[in-house]
């Protein structure tokens, strides 16, 4: 198997998505890892990783790779890009200079990761919205007055963590205290 693996990869048809899926399913079905793969065939390991982490191009990226209208190079750089981004590097960075690319894919990066923040920021906001307002109308509603709520049965009401009730009560000033109910 490692001398075909090892012929295959010399193959002159084999474009570069081909030979990254080819890495990556002898290391799964041989259980091999970075370094054993790029010894088996005589590569170093970073270019058996730059050739797997063409595997997370967006398809119509893969085809373009496939076929030479994107290069290896730029191929790789946008793998830590989501696909909407890789897409907007291509369409944005297809008339600039190799560094120039670099910089732009480099900036979508940073852009990305800022947006991620946001994004899970305003996802606990909304979460936490959701949860507080759904606790107090819970505990408006109840009849009895003799049990004390913690911090436990809140997030056991709410069905979160109560980690996440620590966080909330800490973050946000109008969290409800444990009420009698």
């Amino acid at each position: 198997r490692a001398i075909m693996l090892s012929e295959n990869m010399i193959r002159a048809d084999l474009d570069p998505i081909d030979l990254g899926y080819a890495y990556a399913s002898r290391m799964a079905s041989e259980g091999w890892s970075l370094a054993e793969t790029a010894r088996q065939v005589h590569k170093s390991p970073r270019t058996v990783q730059d050739y797997i982490g063409l595997l997370a191009l967006a398809d119509d990226l893969q085809e373009l790779v496939r076929t030479g209208q994107l290069s290896i190079v730029r191929g790789r750089q946008l793998n830590s890009l989501e696909h909407a981004g890789q897409r907007a590097a291509v369409v944005q960075g297809s008339e600039l200079s190799t560094v120039q690319f670099s910089r732009l894919v480099a900036k979508l990066q940073a852009e990305q990761d800022q947006g991620s923040m946001f994004a899970l920021a305003e996802l606990t906001q909304q979460t936490y919205d959701v949860a507080a307002s759904r606790y107090v109308d819970e505990v408006k509603a109840e009849d009895e007055v003799d049990v004390l709520v913690g911090p436990a049965e809140v997030a056991i009401r709410l069905g979160v963590g109560r980690p996440t009730i620590a966080q909330w009560r800490r973050r946000y000033a109008d969290f409800p205290v444990p009420l009698a109910y």
